[in-house]
């Protein structure tokens, strides 16, 4: 059984094999305990995501004073809008312009790192902004000056092909570089533990990394 630390310089190193260029991981832990987010990181991880409000919090509030910065990765409920802006200071899962309204609503004067959740079409996500709608949920985003819209995250369907999935990245990609420069963004999330290397080939910056840091094998 390999160890975390082991598992992360293994990841490291396939990260290094695909590209030069800085690649941000953040665990997702949502299946983590607090013992097993420490020892990621004392191997150099600074960035941790997690699905589910409420769990999220107790590890939060017993690693605060960790230097760590926390991520929204699940789905958003409209209720639990206000709680999750003020445990986290990533939200990687935003959808639609109601969403950041609510959380300018309750933090209006809180900095906020935020993505946009990303489909190909409706049957591939339902919860999703769709890919031709992001350039219009941009531009409404941008009024609101505590909210820094970083970049998009795109989750695929479980089910999806090798060859299919390698082209959805490559036109998430496309879709990024086109709206980087007039949106001033720099994150592509994009990839987990079994298609990293894929995403990180078409042009991934951030992978979101679970089962293959935390489960046994």
């Amino acid at each position: 059984m390999n160890s975390i630390e082991s598992k992360i310089k293994q990841l490291n190193h396939n990260i290094n094999q695909i590209t030069k260029k800085p690649v941000r991981i953040v665990a997702a832990s949502k299946y983590a305990n607090v013992d097993q987010i420490l020892q990621a990181h004392k191997s150099g991880i600074y960035d941790f995501g997690e699905n589910y409000c409420q769990n999220a919090i107790l590890k939060i509030n017993k690693l605060k004073t960790f230097n760590l910065t926390w991520h929204f990765i699940g789905s958003i409920q409209s209720n639990k809008i206000k709680t999750i802006g003020e445990n986290f200071q990533w939200i990687q899962s935003i959808t639609k312009i109601e969403q950041i309204e609510t959380l300018n609503k309750y933090h209006s004067t809180k900095k906020f790192n935020i993505c946009i959740q990303i489909a190909l079409n409706k049957h591939e996500r339902e919860q999703a902004c769709l890919l031709q709608d992001t350039e219009k949920l941009l531009t409404s985003i941008n009024k609101y000056k505590n909210i820094q819209c970083k970049g998009l995250m795109y989750l695929p369907p479980a089910d999806i092909s090798t060859s299919k999935l390698a082209n959805s990245f490559q036109i998430i990609q496309d879709t990024f570089f086109h709206l980087q420069k007039k949106f001033q963004l720099d994150t592509l999330s994009m990839g987990m533990s079994g298609d990293f290397k894929i995403a990180i080939a078409n042009g991934s910056n951030m992978i979101r990394i679970g089962k293959k840091l935390f489960e046994h094998d």
